[in-house]
Protein backbone atom coordinates (compact mmCIF):
# COMPACT_ATOMS: atom_id res chain seq x y z
CA UNK A 1 0.00 0.00 0.00
CA UNK A 2 1.69 3.37 -0.93
CA UNK A 3 1.21 6.25 2.11
CA UNK A 4 -0.86 8.66 0.49
CA UNK A 5 -1.02 12.37 0.93
CA UNK A 6 -6.54 17.51 -0.64
CA UNK A 7 -7.84 16.90 -4.21
CA UNK A 8 -11.62 17.78 -5.11
CA UNK A 9 -17.99 14.32 -8.37
CA UNK A 10 -16.31 14.12 -11.62
CA UNK A 11 -17.82 11.60 -14.43
CA UNK A 12 -14.96 9.53 -15.03
CA UNK A 13 -15.69 5.81 -16.73
CA UNK A 14 -12.69 3.86 -15.36
CA UNK A 15 -12.13 0.39 -16.92
CA UNK A 16 -9.85 -1.73 -14.50
CA UNK A 17 -8.88 -5.44 -14.09
CA UNK A 18 -8.70 -7.05 -10.66
CA UNK A 19 -4.81 -8.45 -10.12
CA UNK A 20 -5.17 -10.96 -6.82
CA UNK A 21 -8.22 -9.89 -5.08
CA UNK A 22 -11.40 -11.23 -3.83
CA UNK A 23 -13.66 -11.57 -1.34
CA UNK A 24 -11.88 -11.39 2.06
CA UNK A 25 -12.54 -14.14 4.59
CA UNK A 26 -11.04 -12.68 8.01
CA UNK A 27 -12.59 -10.42 10.86
CA UNK A 28 -13.18 -7.54 9.21
CA UNK A 29 -16.16 -8.95 7.31
CA UNK A 30 -17.44 -11.31 9.70
CA UNK A 31 -20.17 -8.97 10.29
CA UNK A 32 -21.82 -7.39 7.24
CA UNK A 33 -23.18 -4.07 7.96
CA UNK A 34 -24.73 -4.41 4.25
CA UNK A 35 -24.68 -6.30 1.09
CA UNK A 36 -24.20 -5.06 -2.19
CA UNK A 37 -26.43 -5.97 -5.06
CA UNK A 38 -22.78 -8.24 -6.10
CA UNK A 39 -23.31 -9.92 -3.09
CA UNK A 40 -20.44 -8.62 -0.95
CA UNK A 41 -20.15 -7.47 2.49
CA UNK A 42 -19.53 -3.62 3.46
CA UNK A 43 -18.18 -3.89 7.80
CA UNK A 44 -19.46 -1.86 9.80
CA UNK A 45 -15.71 0.60 8.54
CA UNK A 46 -17.51 0.99 5.06
CA UNK A 47 -15.30 -1.06 2.96
CA UNK A 48 -16.53 -3.37 0.59
CA UNK A 49 -14.97 -6.68 0.44
CA UNK A 50 -14.85 -7.11 -3.30
CA UNK A 51 -12.53 -3.81 -3.83
CA UNK A 52 -9.75 -5.11 -1.40
CA UNK A 53 -6.84 -5.53 -3.26
CA UNK A 54 -4.82 -4.32 -6.38
CA UNK A 55 -6.35 -2.91 -9.99
CA UNK A 56 -4.91 -2.10 -13.26
CA UNK A 57 -6.45 1.10 -14.88
CA UNK A 58 -7.36 -0.39 -18.46
CA UNK A 59 -8.96 2.44 -19.96
CA UNK A 60 -10.18 5.90 -18.67
CA UNK A 61 -12.94 8.15 -20.10
CA UNK A 62 -13.54 11.82 -18.61
CA UNK A 63 -16.82 13.18 -19.35
CA UNK A 64 -16.78 16.56 -19.65
CA UNK A 65 -19.66 19.87 -20.70
CA UNK A 66 -17.88 19.83 -23.82
CA UNK A 67 -17.37 16.27 -24.53
CA UNK A 68 -15.85 13.31 -23.51
CA UNK A 69 -12.28 12.49 -23.73
CA UNK A 70 -10.76 9.24 -23.80
CA UNK A 71 -7.13 9.52 -22.02
CA UNK A 72 -4.26 7.32 -23.44
CA UNK A 73 -2.81 6.69 -20.25
CA UNK A 74 -3.44 2.91 -18.73
CA UNK A 75 -1.69 1.17 -16.60
CA UNK A 76 -1.76 2.61 -13.11
CA UNK A 77 -2.44 -0.01 -10.36
CA UNK A 78 -4.59 0.94 -7.64
CA UNK A 79 -4.62 -0.86 -4.13
CA UNK A 80 -7.66 -0.78 -1.83
CA UNK A 81 -7.00 -2.23 1.99
CA UNK A 82 -7.78 -1.78 5.71
CA UNK A 83 -5.89 0.49 7.85
CA UNK A 84 -6.16 2.08 11.75
CA UNK A 85 -6.02 5.42 13.27
CA UNK A 86 -6.76 7.08 16.77
CA UNK A 87 -9.56 8.88 16.47
CA UNK A 88 -8.43 12.55 17.75
CA UNK A 89 -11.46 13.32 19.58
CA UNK A 90 -11.92 10.15 21.20
CA UNK A 91 -8.71 8.46 21.19
CA UNK A 92 -9.84 5.17 20.29
CA UNK A 93 -8.68 2.89 17.55
CA UNK A 94 -10.24 3.10 14.66
CA UNK A 95 -10.32 1.49 11.12
CA UNK A 96 -11.28 2.80 7.97
CA UNK A 97 -10.29 2.52 4.20
CA UNK A 98 -6.88 2.97 2.46
CA UNK A 99 -6.89 3.70 -1.58
CA UNK A 100 -3.58 4.30 -2.89
CA UNK A 101 -2.05 4.81 -6.64
CA UNK A 102 1.52 3.79 -8.39
CA UNK A 103 1.81 5.56 -11.50
CA UNK A 104 5.20 3.90 -11.80
CA UNK A 105 3.30 1.34 -14.51
CA UNK A 106 1.44 3.57 -16.13
CA UNK A 107 1.98 4.06 -20.14
CA UNK A 108 0.69 6.00 -23.04
CA UNK A 109 0.62 3.49 -26.26
CA UNK A 110 -1.86 5.92 -27.71
CA UNK A 111 -0.32 9.46 -26.47
CA UNK A 112 -0.17 12.24 -29.09
CA UNK A 113 3.15 12.98 -27.30
CA UNK A 114 5.42 9.67 -28.21
CA UNK A 115 8.62 10.90 -26.69
CA UNK A 116 7.26 10.82 -23.44
CA UNK A 117 9.07 8.28 -21.20
CA UNK A 118 6.23 7.75 -18.92
CA UNK A 119 5.04 8.48 -15.48
CA UNK A 120 6.16 8.85 -11.96
CA UNK A 121 4.67 9.10 -8.45
CA UNK A 122 2.09 8.34 -6.53
CA UNK A 123 -1.83 9.49 -4.96
CA UNK A 124 -3.86 8.15 -2.54
CA UNK A 125 -6.24 8.87 0.31
CA UNK A 126 -9.12 7.23 2.27
CA UNK A 127 -12.58 5.46 0.71
CA UNK A 128 -15.83 4.70 2.49
CA UNK A 129 -18.62 2.43 0.10
CA UNK A 130 -21.89 3.50 1.16
CA UNK A 131 -25.17 1.29 0.00
CA UNK A 132 -28.68 2.93 -0.48
CA UNK A 133 -32.01 2.56 -1.72
CA UNK A 134 -32.41 4.06 -5.14
CA UNK A 135 -35.83 5.79 -4.55
CA UNK A 136 -35.19 7.70 -8.45
CA UNK A 137 -35.31 4.99 -10.09
CA UNK A 138 -38.07 2.75 -7.87
CA UNK A 139 -41.42 2.20 -8.95
CA UNK A 140 -43.89 1.53 -6.19
CA UNK A 141 -46.15 0.07 -8.51
CA UNK A 142 -43.94 -2.56 -9.68
CA UNK A 143 -43.53 -5.97 -8.50
CA UNK A 144 -39.43 -5.49 -8.54
CA UNK A 145 -37.64 -5.19 -5.74
CA UNK A 146 -36.44 -1.76 -4.55
CA UNK A 147 -32.99 -0.94 -6.54
CA UNK A 148 -29.97 -0.83 -4.87
CA UNK A 149 -27.35 1.92 -5.62
CA UNK A 150 -23.53 1.64 -4.71
CA UNK A 151 -21.44 4.95 -3.47
CA UNK A 152 -18.12 5.15 -3.60
CA UNK A 153 -16.56 8.36 -1.40
CA UNK A 154 -13.31 8.32 -1.97
CA UNK A 155 -11.27 11.42 0.24
CA UNK A 156 -8.01 12.04 -1.20
CA UNK A 157 -5.01 12.89 0.93
CA UNK A 158 -2.39 13.96 -2.46
CA UNK A 159 -0.34 13.33 -5.49
CA UNK A 160 2.83 13.45 -6.83
CA UNK A 161 2.34 12.46 -10.10
CA UNK A 162 5.15 13.60 -13.11
CA UNK A 163 5.44 12.63 -16.56
CA UNK A 164 8.67 12.92 -17.95
CA UNK A 165 9.41 14.08 -21.86
CA UNK A 166 12.01 14.70 -24.26
CA UNK A 167 12.47 17.67 -26.84
CA UNK A 168 15.31 17.98 -28.83
CA UNK A 169 17.09 16.07 -26.13
CA UNK A 170 16.04 18.54 -23.19
CA UNK A 171 13.78 16.51 -20.37
CA UNK A 172 10.18 18.17 -19.81
CA UNK A 173 8.37 17.52 -16.69
CA UNK A 174 4.54 17.73 -16.37
CA UNK A 175 1.98 16.37 -14.27
CA UNK A 176 -0.31 15.29 -17.38
CA UNK A 177 -1.19 11.58 -16.68
CA UNK A 178 -4.30 9.57 -16.14
CA UNK A 179 -6.42 11.76 -13.60
CA UNK A 180 -6.32 10.57 -10.20
CA UNK A 181 -8.82 8.21 -8.71
CA UNK A 182 -9.96 11.28 -6.13
CA UNK A 183 -9.84 14.02 -8.76
CA UNK A 184 -13.68 15.63 -9.67
CA UNK A 185 -15.96 17.75 -8.05
CA UNK A 186 -15.83 17.81 -4.50
CA UNK A 187 -18.78 17.15 -1.97
CA UNK A 188 -18.72 17.72 2.18
CA UNK A 189 -19.91 15.14 3.89
CA UNK A 190 -18.82 14.51 8.54
CA UNK A 191 -15.59 12.70 7.22
CA UNK A 192 -14.58 15.80 5.31
CA UNK A 193 -13.63 16.47 1.42
CA UNK A 194 -14.64 13.80 -0.66
CA UNK A 195 -15.19 12.71 -4.54
CA UNK A 196 -18.40 10.69 -5.19
CA UNK A 197 -18.81 7.74 -7.64
CA UNK A 198 -21.39 4.75 -8.21
CA UNK A 199 -19.72 1.33 -8.88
Amino acid sequence: MHTPTLLSRGALVFGLMLLGAGCATDSDFATCFKETPWNSCVNFDGVDEALIGEWVLESEVVNTPAGSVTNPYRGRVVAFGIAERVNSITGELERYGLYGENYGSESAPNAPYPDCDGVLGTSGGAYRSEIDVDLDNYDPASSDPVPIISTLKTYPIGQQVQVTCERDGTPVKSNRASTPFGVGKADVDSAGAHVQYTY
